[in-house]
């Protein structure tokens, strides 16, 4: 009911009369009275059809009396209903636009569906007018005669039930105007009146030219183009046509023209136009106009057009055209300005004159590197000129009047270097139509050229080197220049001074003696002294900071001061010494320290304030620095004491200081070159380097050079010395690679750190078995495996810029189960021997075997078939496998297993810290893990397969592993839950993958192996199933991250799995099996198939398994078991001779599928089955044999047995 088509039943029905009173006696419906003898009675019978429909009605008007011989009579009554219908098939005309004076008709029909004549009259409004439609359009086969005229504003019709009538509806516009209005259809039927609405225009073209005239000057040798629009603003198209006439009359100023002058006029390129506008738009009219061979004058003609416009049918536009002709002289057409220096100004003049009577005009080109100007004589052309150079135009248009010349200044300003050399062209409305001017020009300057741009060298210290800076002038004038060295660098250093091993460069005194020579104590009353010696330090040094570094030996919570001391402590008295070490103490000091009570023993580092740089800088000259220890607490409680020189750990200041290095480089051995430079040459410059002095680091100069190259009046030559050596470490000193399979590879990284300042460089060769390559985001694995086939080991050049590190891919691939040792040689520049890395590695292989391949058994009802299943393993290492029995019978279903949506189902972890509570994360140092819920397997379930699927949200270039872990990740400790996820990552891992560079986001699918299987098998009575994501390239650049159960694409598991039905077979007594078989070992499994509660038929099955041989990770091995029926023994058996031939018959055996016939000439001789002979099947079964000709035995005894077997596959048969 609420859709959109509800279903309806279509019900017919009758009403009983009394229903629908449509008959009535005396008003009502039943009468009764008396009536006299000989006498009689009237009654007034009523017919109403209100209630019902059109058809024929009956009844009986019953009347009883007390007459004996008709107590009843019955008179039949009968109504017959007929009502009109009227059906108009039109309610609406659109005429459109209709011409004043022209006619348009539609047609409509009237259709009579009802059972009584229809009767009615058309009214038509003003514009239309209805008449009856001819014989060939009627709808109706049926003949109809006109009632009325046949065009007149009001029609009558009478239609007879069933019959259709068609009428013409005609509109005809008598003018401009809309008609709009009903046809109006009065009639007997329901409603009584009806409306046909109409609309219609009476519409006319209308003309409309524009422009109404045409003056246009224009000279001889040009020619010209007007546009004549015609517009009809009328509302239908508007037919014209249009010709040319000319003048001959005295306004023409020509009394007999000639061809040129009665030809010279054009519409569209043709003498006569015609065409169409439509209501409402416009033509435009090409109106051409061509004066060639007429003389300057005036000439007239008329475009006369001719229209249906009933208003305006021909019209006339007056062309008037004066022809006044222009000439143009120039002078000179040549100019050579020659060379000109850039941004100097060179001059010349041209006039340009009229020599025809029309005004000449027209424009002169630019060209660059000049100007052009209006000549204007005395003092006032200077500023023009002026105005002209500041505010340069790319044209210059000009008017000359008839018989004039205007003087025009070309001015000529190169603004760089080059040929200027071209035309100026000069455009006019004379003829011919341009006139070039010829111009040779350059412009020229000084200009440098430096080579190279910038220059570098790399030195180690002590060395000299030098290279060539060529300065060439590429122009035609003198280049002066001067070059000079300015060095930009300044040089941070670092260095530690010490005291001197001599008495008193520290020591101890309390104002009345030297109480220590050495040790620095500052117990009270006692203070001390440090002095260090500033000989190593330059004499130009800038210092830049200076830091303390002390060995406290013995303290207590000492309050103390490290302050500035002038007097020698090397000959000063204690006195003098005490009072100068103790002066700034509290204020001035380079060092405040209140320590805690904790304060303990130990090297102790401060960066020293106050005015210790102005201080140490002042002290160079005397190449030593004293400063005083001070301790503050006015008590001997608190105290304490630094090593001195002559102890174990001596004072020391670090100091950083900077230098100018201004003598490394030269120009021609000195620090500046001058010279001059003529057209087109160069000078060479020897510029040389010296490292002399110089420490491992970068050092800057410019070579600034200036000229009077007006572009580049100074030119800056970036000079950079590099004084560096490399240095070379490599980690880690050995690399062990373990078991790997044959064909298989492994990666695992080392370093070479640059701890120079130059670049290090070299080669890395690997032994045989191993191949290097630079660890890169776009590593591509498997080619590094193809190489490793097609050579086993590799050869790889280096370059580590200084401070730096490069990190090494090393892939083991064994090609053959051996151990593999050796070194890999790193060779460099460092000095020394080669580096080396100890390398090993052992190739293993696992080789599965099944014997047999596939089962194919029988036994009788009631028995067992005991057989057995070899698993061998030919390679080297163990074979891991496992595998189920999977029934062909049984319901295989599958189920897809999620994480519950809370923290740390899934997630990751470094060993440490669990790092992710949800995103799987093997970013190196970090594995993860997934738990699944399985809680919706059966109990009882038999888990066949196992398939991963994840969500791969971020990789690059992965080797990643899922394996098994038995700690649950809801609560394990970060060390125990990341050691169970890696434990099995090289060897019992559920899922081995070797990315290649391609490798994308997105969902991965993979089928588990290992023990997977019954891994899930023994978690059902947990609920819960986990396993491990582990990341193999340890190595941040390559990682693999998986979406968790907080993420957008949940991990699941697909577990296949059946509900147990008739296990007819067992493993070594169970459905499963796994193991391990050692190298070149093997493990039989007993295999048993039992026929109990089995019907006699073919069962199928399958052992299906995993192993962790690559080649073949899984295995299948089919199992066909084939019950056999036992068979009753053939009964009532008979014997018939007829002649020689001997007919054996017996009663069939239900199931029996053939039967064997034995002979024996005793019952306990030796029964031989009978190879001849024919067997019939009938109501009973029977063998005949013929045994004439031939040997014919005396007796013979007759053995039978029934089989269910046609091949001999399965050789057993009961009797």
């Amino acid at each position: 009911w609420n859709e959109t088509n509800p279903p309806y039943l279509t019900v017919t029905y009758t009403l009983p009369s009394e229903l629908d009173p449509w008959l009535t006696i005396d008003s009502g419906t039943s009468v009764n009275g008396t009536i006299s003898a000989l006498g009689n009675a009237t009654h007034t019978i009523g017919f109403d059809p209100s209630n019902v429909g059109d058809g024929t009605y009956s009844t009986n008007i019953k009347i009883a009396s007390n007459d004996t011989d008709e107590p009843e009579i019955l008179i039949p009554v009968t109504m017959t209903v007929e009502t009109p219908v009227i059906v108009i098939d039109q309610s609406s005309f659109d005429y459109g636009d209709i011409l004043v004076g022209e006619i348009s008709t539609d047609q409509f029909s009237i259709e009579n569906t009802g059972t009584a004549a229809l009767i009615g009259s058309i009214t038509t409004p003003t514009g239309y007018s209805v008449a009856l439609a001819g014989a060939d359009n009627s709808r109706s086969s049926k003949k109809l005669e006109p009632i009325a005229k046949d065009n007149r504003n009001v029609l009558t019709f009478d239609i007879a039930p069933g019959v259709t009538v068609n009428y013409d509806l005609t509109f005809a516009p008598v003018a401009v105007a809309d008609y709009n209005g009903n046809v109006v259809i009065s009639h007997n039927a329901l409603g009584g009146s009806d409306n046909i609405a109409v609309t219609g225009a009476g519409v006319e073209p209308d003309i409309d030219l524009s422009p109404t005239s045409f003056a246009v000057t224009i000279q001889e040798h040009e020619t010209g183009t007007e546009t004549l629009t015609i517009n009809n603003t009328g509302g239908y198209p508007l037919t014209y046509s249009g010709s040319i006439s000319y003048a001959t009359d005295a306004d023409s100023k020509i009394e007999s023209p000639s061809d040129d002058e009665t030809s010279w006029l054009t519409l569209d390129n043709a003498t006569t136009i015609s065409g169409t506008v439509g209501a409402g738009g416009n033509v435009l009219v090409s109106v051409g106009l061509d004066p060639s061979g007429l003389a300057d004058a005036l000439y007239t003609a008329y475009i006369n057009i001719v229209s249906d416009d009933p208003d305006e049918g021909s019209l006339s536009v007056q062309v008037d055209m004066t022809v006044s002709t222009s000439g143009i002289s120039v002078s000179p057409l040549t100019f050579d300005f020659g060379y000109v220096a850039v941004g100097e100004q060179s001059s010349d003049q041209f006039t340009i004159e009229n020599t025809g009577n029309a005004t000449l005009t027209g424009s002169i080109s630019d060209l660059t590197g000049f100007t052009v100007s209006e000549f204007v004589p005395e003092g006032s052309a200077v500023e023009q000129k002026k105005e002209i150079l500041e505010n340069p135009t790319d044209a210059v248009s000009f008017s000359i009047s008839g018989l004039s010349s205007v003087t025009y200044d070309l001015t000529f300003t190169p603004p760089s270097i080059g040929d200027y050399s071209g035309t100026i062209t000069i455009t006019h409305n004379a003829a011919p139509a341009a006139i070039d001017l010829t111009i040779t020009a350059y412009g020229d300057e000084p200009d440098i050229d430096v080579s190279p741009t910038s220059m570098a060298e790399t030195l180690e210290s002590d060395e000299t080197a030098s290279q060539n800076l060529t300065i060439s002038n590429t122009a035609q004038v003198n280049l002066s220049y001067n070059a000079e060295v300015e060095y930009t660098t300044t040089i941070s250093y670092t260095i530690d001074v010490y005291p001197q091993s001599f008495s008193r460069w520290t020591g101890t005194t309390d104002g009345t003696t030297i109480n220590q020579s050495s040790l620095v104590d500052c117990t009270y009353p006692q203070d001390g002294w440090m002095m260090f010696d500033l000989s190593s330090l330059p004499t130009d040094a800038t210092i830049q900071s200076v830091a303390f570094n002390g060995y406290v030996n013995a303290t207590n919570y000492p309050y103390w001061s490290i302050t500035p001391i002038s007097s020698d402590p090397l000959t000063a008295d204690p006195a003098t010494l005490h009072a100068d070490i103790i002066a700034e103490a509290t204020s001035g000091n380079y060092l405040q320290q209140n320590e805690q009570s904790n304060y303990a023993p130990g090297w102790k580092q401060h960066t020293l304030g106050g005015t210790v740089v102005e201080d140490l800088q002042a002290a160079i000259a005397a190449e030593k620095f004293p400063l005083g220890i001070v301790g503050r607490d006015g008590s001997s409680t608190y105290y304490i004491i630094f090593d001195g020189w002559n102890e174990t750990n001596p004072p020391y200041l670090t100091v950083e200081y900077l230098l100018s290095e201004d003598s490394w480089l030269t120009l021609d051995s000195g620090n500046s070159v001058n010279g001059n430079i003529g057209s087109v040459g160069s000078d060479v410059i020897t510029v040389g380097y010296n490292s002399a002095g110089l420490i491992d680091d970068n050092y800057n100069a410019n070579i600034n050079i200036t000229s009077n190259d007006p572009d580049e009046s100074e030119v800056v030559v970036p000079v950079t010395l590099t004084v560096a050596t490399p240095g070379i470490a490599v980690s880690p000193a050995s690399i062990d690679f373990g078991d790997i399979l044959v064909d298989q590879s492994s990666t695992l990284q080392f370093s070479i750190q640059n701890s120079g300042t130059a670049s290090l460089t070299g080669d890395i060769t690997t032994p045989d078995g191993f191949t290097v390559a630079e660890e890169t985001d776009a590593r591509n694995k498997s080619n590094r495996k193809s190489d490793i086939r097609n050579n086993s080991r590799n050869k790889i050049d280096y370059t580590i810029p200084a401070g730096q590190t490069i990190y090494y891919d090393l892939t083991f691939e064994p090609v053959a189960a051996v151990v593999y040792s050796d070194d890999v040689t790193i060779s460099h520049n460092a000095g020394g021997a080669d580096e080396t890395i100890a390398v090993t590695g052992t190739g293993i292989t696992i080789q599965l075997g099944l014997n047999p391949t596939s089962f194919n058994e029988s036994a009788y009802e009631g028995n067992t078939v005991n057989t057995s299943l070899t698993i061998s393993n030919t390679g080297t290492n163990s074979l891991n496998y496992s595998g189920n029995v999977v029934y062909n019978t049984d319901a295989l279903t599958t189920v897809s297993v999620y994480p519950q949506s809370a923290d740390r189902w899934t997630g990751a972890t470094d060993g440490t810290t669990i790092t992710q509570t949800s995103l799987v994360d093997c970013t190196f140092p970090q594995d993860g893990w997934m738990s699944f819920d399985i809680s919706s397997l059966p109990a009882d379930a038999i888990i066949q397969t196992v398939t991963f699927n994840g969500y791969v949200s971020d990789t690059n270039f992965p080797y990643w592993r899922i394996t098994p872990i038995t700690s649950d990740p809801l609560i394990a400790d970060p060390v125990t839950l990341h050691t169970d996820i890696v434990a099995e990552a090289t060897s019992g891992y559920y899922l081995l993958q070797n990315e290649s560079s391609e490798y994308t986001t997105g969902w991965k699918q993979h089928l588990l192996g290992g023990t997977v299987v019954n891994d899930v098998q023994s978690s059902l009575v947990s609920s819960r199933f986990s396993l491990g994501i582990v990341g193999q390239d340890a190595s941040a650049t390559y990682f693999i991250i998986f979406d968790g159960w907080n993420e957008t694409n949940v991990p699941y598991l697909d577990i296949e799995y059946i509900v147990p039905g008739d296990q007819w077979m067992n493993l070594d007594g169970s459905q499963s099996i796994n193991g391990t078989v050692s190298p070149n070992g093997s493990d039989v499994l007993a295999v048993q198939m039992d026929t109990n509660g089995l019907s006699p038929d073919t069962y199928t099955a399958t052992i299906s398994g995993t192993s962790n041989d690559p080649d073949n990770p899984t295995f299948s091995i089919p199992v066909s078991f084939t019950v056999l029926q036992v068979l009753d023994a053939p009964e009532n058996a008979a014997v018939e001779i007829d002649g020689s031939t001997v007919t054996v018959s017996w009663d069939a055996v239900p199931g029996a599928t053939i039967y064997h016939v034995y002979s024996s000439d005793s019952p306990e001789g030796t029964f031989t089955e009978e190879t001849g002979g024919s067997f019939n099947s009938g109501g009973r079964e029977s063998w005949s044999k013929i045994y004439y000709p031939g040997p014919v035995p005396d007796k013979l005894f007759f053995k039978v047995t029934a089989d269910d077997i046609v091949t001999d596959n399965i050789n057993k048969k009961r009797e």
